[in-house]
């Protein structure tokens, strides 16, 4: 588990008691793109359509040093963050496919139809740190029908 992480000595992100994350960030990498992330990242890309999330979703957000806490993680509420920022991108994606530029307004401005985010949980794998690179992606829950009394519409 991720606090097992912390507490076991062999473990990179382990911190000893009394202790606090680093003074100052890590050296810049020596090469901070390379071919073996350009196939991870074209792998996770793979993944992410055969599980049947939007191509025009797709979000990278790449981790800087301050969205670090003091375990030398990201701090957790910058994954919602992070979700928020690619979600909104997707709804103008979406705006603009159906009705341009004018629609992906309405849908920010929350006029006529749009999304609304009913629910976030997360479930933390895993610690990520700088100079990770995380990909982002949505679909559309495929959640029960609904009538026409549950559908609320602004003008």
């Amino acid at each position: 588990s991720l606090q097992d992480a912390f507490r076991d000595p062999s473990s990179p992100f382990h911190l000893p008691p009394g202790t606090q994350g680093p003074a100052s960030p890590d050296p810049p990498a020596e090469f901070l793109h390379t071919e073996a992330q350009e196939t991870r990242a074209e792998h996770a890309r793979t993944k992410m359509l055969e599980l049947g999330y939007d191509p025009s979703s797709f979000w990278e957000q790449r981790i800087v040093w301050g969205d670090h806490d003091a375990f030398q993680h990201v701090n957790n509420v910058r994954y919602v963050r992070f979700l928020e920022s690619s979600r909104i991108e997707w709804m103008v994606s979406l705006g603009k496919e159906i009705g341009g530029a004018s629609r992906a307004d309405d849908m920010l401005a929350g006029r006529g139809i749009s999304l609304i985010l009913k629910t976030i949980s997360i479930d933390y794998k895993r610690p990520v740190v700088y100079p990770d690179t995380l990909l982002i992606a949505h679909k559309p829950h495929p959640g029960p029908l609904v009538s026409t009394s549950d559908v609320h519409k602004t003008e």
